[in-house]
C-alpha cells in the first residue's frame, strides 16, 4: 500500500483486498487456536472472549499510533506540497494562508486571487500530501507486523488436539438414559 499514489487506485484496491483476506485468514486461525487450546473445553466462551479483548486492546493501540503518525505527517506534507503548488499556479503569496485554511472544506470563496486552475493545482497537491502521509502510516505497520510474526512462533502445537473427538455436543438426539422412563 505504501507504493500507491492518487493515480494507482486499482493497485490500491487489489492490495487492500489481498490484505483483508490475509487478516481474515489469520484471525480465523487465531480464534480456532485459542478455543482448541483452552484447558477446560467448558470455558470456550471465556477463552475466546479474553482473546478478543486482547485483540481489541492491541488494535486500539495500533489505531492510536496510526492516527498520530497520519496527523503529524499530513501536517508536514501538506505544508511542503500545497503552498508551492498554488504559488506556481498563480495564487498571490498573501492568500496562501487563507487557501490552506479552507483546504479541508474545499470552499475557497473569499480567497483573494483564487481561480479554478489554482484550486485544481492545490487539490492535486493536497491529494499527493495525503498519499505521502498515508505512505508513512503503511510503513509504520511494519513494526506491528514484525511483532505479530515474532509472537506467531510462540503458538502452541495444536496437531495433538486435532483428534476428531467431540468434547461437547450442542444438542441433537439424547441418549436413552436421559429420556427418563422410555426404554
Amino acid at each position: 500500500m505504501a507504493s500507491c499514489t492518487p493515480e494507482t487506485r486499482t493497485r490500491a484496491a487489489i492490495l487492500q483486498a489481498f490484505g483483508n483476506i490475509c487478516v481474515g485468514y489469520a484471525e480465523g486461525l487465531a480464534i480456532t487456536t485459542v478455543t482448541l487450546t483452552a484447558r477446560n473445553q467448558a470455558e470456550l466462551g471465556t477463552a475466546s472472549g479474553t482473546a478478543g479483548s486482547i485483540r481489541f486492546f492491541i488494535s486500539s493501540i495500533a489505531q492510536t499510533v496510526y492516527n498520530v503518525v497520519l496527523s503529524n505527517r499530513l501536517t508536514i506534507t501538506k505544508a511542503a506540497l500545497v503552498p508551492p503548488a498554488v504559488l506556481a499556479a498563480g495564487l498571490p503569496a498573501s492568500s496562501v494562508s487563507a487557501f490552506m485554511a479552507r483546504l479541508a472544506t474545499k470552499k475557497f470563496d473569499g480567497v483573494e486571487g483564487v481561480s479554478a486552475g489554482i484550486v485544481q493545482a492545490g487539490l492535486a497537491a493536497y491529494k499527493q500530501a495525503n498519499s505521502d502521509a498515508f505512505r508513512t502510516v503503511f510503513l509504520s505497520t511494519i513494526a506491528f507486523t514484525g511483532l505479530a510474526i515474532g509472537f506467531s512462533f510462540m503458538l502452541p502445537d495444536i496437531d495433538r488436539l486435532l483428534s476428531g473427538k467431540v468434547a461437547v455436543t450442542l444438542g441433537g438426539e439424547k441418549k436413552k438414559e436421559d429420556k427418563g422412563l422410555e426404554a
